[in-house]
């Protein structure tokens, strides 16, 4: 939803939902400048370096065609497909180290696709190549180990260094 992350309180989830407060998506600021939203229907970026500045955090500005042809393969194969996609340029790539420690952690947690239901992959792909991708997997296959639960989110871990599968039940009802 467009006007959602545009806005700062005013997301139609209700109280006690993930991002009803409307502030979430604000957090890709703190590694990019310029974060860029793709779908079927969308192509826009908030770029705080052009002329809106600071404007541009809650003013999205429509993506030329140039700029989508010029976007990395992985990006346009996947919007071309009907995937929706958030890509974070990085403000410099000597952030790179840092994001991904961070992203790294939250992958040990593996809580990020637990609460982020409708989030179904996540991926930090370097320039050197390499990337962390957390996936979510068939709940089924949770199933076949854990057989009394209700509602169980599995989720597929992989680096240069492993992969591995996680499972956590439902915890809509944890704050």
């Amino acid at each position: 939803d467009v006007r959602a992350i545009c806005n700062v309180n005013a997301s139609l989830k209700g109280v006690g939902q993930t991002g009803h407060k409307g502030i979430g998506w604000k957090s890709v600021f703190r590694i990019s400048d310029c974060p860029h939203v793709l779908s079927r229907e969308f192509a826009f970026k908030f770029d705080t370096m052009g002329p809106l500045g600071k404007l541009a955090f809650v003013t999205p500005t429509n993506l030329s065609d140039e700029e989508i042809q010029s976007l990395p393969e992985p990006v346009k194969e996947a919007k071309d497909a009907g995937k929706t996609v958030m890509f974070l340029p990085l403000r410099a790539e000597s952030d790179a180290p840092a994001v991904e420690a961070e992203l790294k952690q939250i992958a040990a947690q593996h809580l990020c696709l637990a609460f982020l239901r409708r989030l179904r992959r996540l991926q930090l792909q370097f320039p050197d190549g390499r990337s962390i991708v957390l996936q979510r997997c068939q709940a089924q296959y949770a199933q076949l180990y854990f057989p009394d639960a209700s509602d169980i989110t599995a989720v597929k871990i992989s680096d240069a260094d492993q992969a591995r599968l996680v499972w956590s039940e439902d915890s809509s009802n944890v704050i």
